[in-house]
């Protein structure tokens, strides 16, 4: 497969935040159409993050070399049946590499010619999926990130900027700091703010999410901004416009402030908060439960905990399924209204 230069070079932009709305709705497209365009991205978008962050001490020009070339193979594959490349095509590579490279150092990379002393640390965190569901992590500006389980992110304070970079879902307590603003970037994203608390998703193959919870923030998405205030949530769904709404969920948050509270509240909307909660997935076996109304509050509650809960209140059993699955057998709206 071939890659329209074109198409590279919006890409370029997008890292640099210089798309235009028509070249951001273009490249939406583009990246809709397969996989492959979208790995591509990804690639491009992690060498990029090798030209103009701070290497590891033990990463040296070879293995910065190494990077481009394998970026150099992905960008033009050429089909087995072809034995030759076309020169003009390896000149677009060098001439967007040598781009990549001069914004690099212009913008105070310097990976290649500064000594480590001089540059700023950039710290990558990794909480994968099995361990304990919040990780609390300090950063040196002294804002406080709630992580979950699968969620890595990695920070350069530089340049009169705090950056991070996210992949899953964290919630920030961002330390105020006019003359330093704090962005984080993800996929096709940017939030920038001064000082406030929110939570931020970015999981593949789910919709992009960004809630305040106080003061405001600013996200930039392909070209598109959005101003938002204490409550919004602001929610991307693949190839859809996004929706900014009012967040009137109360337990949105509650894997962060470990609070569980129903009001009155219908089954079909507590099993999704649950799910959420502990990163669980239920199915009900009578359809008819899911009208069934409960009520209670909950401070760091075991899930366990809570079936009982239900079992007791709605005349449930709940199994678990070989594949981690709970199914919630039986049940009805006789009983219920637990405090």
């Amino acid at each position: 497969m071939e890659t329209d230069p074109q198409y590279i070079s919006l890409l370029h932009k997008e890292l640099t935040h210089q798309l235009r709305p028509e070249e951001a709705e273009m490249l939406k497209v583009w990246l809709a159409e397969n996989e492959q365009h979208r790995q591509l991205r990804e690639e491009i978008r992690m060498s990029w993050a090798l030209t103009t962050s701070t290497a590891p001490p033990e990463t040296g020009e070879d293995e910065i070399a190494a990077e481009l070339k394998r970026l150099k193979q992905r960008i033009h594959q050429v089909p087995e049946q072809t034995s030759r490349v076309s020169p003009f095509r390896w000149q677009i590579f060098y001439k967007l590499v040598g781009i990549v490279l001069l914004l690099a150092l212009a913008a105070g990379g310097w990976i290649l010619f500064r000594n480590t002393d001089e540059q700023a640390v950039v710290v990558s965190y990794e909480h994968p999926a099995g361990e304990q569901a919040v990780q609390v992590y300090m950063l040196p500006d002294s804002t406080k990130v709630f992580a979950r389980q699968g969620t890595t992110l990695s920070y350069q304070f530089a340049d009169q900027k705090r950056s991070v970079y996210l992949s899953g879902q964290a919630y920030f307590q961002v330390t105020r700091d006019e003359h330093h603003p704090f962005q984080i970037d993800m996929e096709g994203m940017r939030v920038k703010v001064l000082g406030t608390s929110f939570f931020v998703k970015a999981v593949s193959g789910e919709p992009l999410e960004v809630s305040v919870a106080s003061g405001s923030v600013e996200v930039q998405y392909y070209g598109q901004y959005y101003r938002l205030g204490k409550d919004d949530l602001l929610r991307v769904f693949p190839e859809e416009d996004p929706r900014l709404e009012k967040n009137v969920d109360p337990n949105y948050l509650s894997w962060q402030h470990g609070k569980l509270v129903f009001r009155q509240s219908p089954f079909h909307e507590v099993l999704p908060a649950l799910e959420r909660h502990y990163g669980a997935v239920m199915d009900v076996e009578n359809p008819q439960l899911l009208n069934c109304r409960f009520t209670g509050s909950f401070q760091d509650p075991a899930l366990e905990e809570l079936m009982e809960i239900f079992s007791y209140s709605l005349g449930v059993s709940v199994e678990k399924q070989e594949n981690g699955q709970l199914l919630i057998r039986g049940g009805s709206c006789q009983g219920q209204g637990v405090k």
